[in-house]
């Protein structure tokens, strides 16, 4: 590694972000993240530096495609594990058997409240995951 590729690596592990905007060379560092030591560090191969992001951010920005934003569909696929506990319940009438993975016993005092609004999002709809909210339809039979 080359003397910028260490700055930059350093300066990246102390939470300082580096980059070019209008052909200048820009920074954000937390509080203690920025010192005259690098200042001047940064000040030596600043042209360089701006050279090396410019190259990055053209390369990047050519080589990857954009992700583009898709219309999501009414009826999300199941994933394999769903698909696979579905089977299971259809053969062998599982019941809940399966979704039961611990159990607990709590010691102490029960912050009430705060258990409650933990629990909300099990019960509304609007608040569940993808996953939670996904239901089969019995399309076809399995023989």
């Amino acid at each position: 590694m080359n003397r910028m590729q260490v700055l930059l690596a350093e300066l990246r592990q102390d939470g300082v972000q580096v980059w070019v905007e209008d052909h200048k060379l820009r920074y954000y560092a937390p509080q203690g993240g920025m010192n005259d030591e690098r200042l001047k560090a940064l000040r030596a191969i600043k042209n360089e530096l701006i050279d090396f992001l410019q190259q990055t951010k053209q390369a990047v920005t050519s080589v990857i495609p954009l992700i583009e934003v898709q219309q999501r569909p009414l009826r999300l696929p199941l994933s394999y594990m769903q698909e696979r506990l579905w089977i299971l319940n259809k053969i062998e009438s599982l019941g809940s058997s399966y979704h039961i993975i611990a159990g607990f016993i709590l010691k102490g005092v029960l912050n009430r409240e705060a258990f409650e609004r933990g629990q909300l999002g099990l019960h509304d709809p609007q608040r569940q995951r993808d996953q939670l909210r996904q239901e089969r339809q019995d399309e076809e039979q399995i023989q």
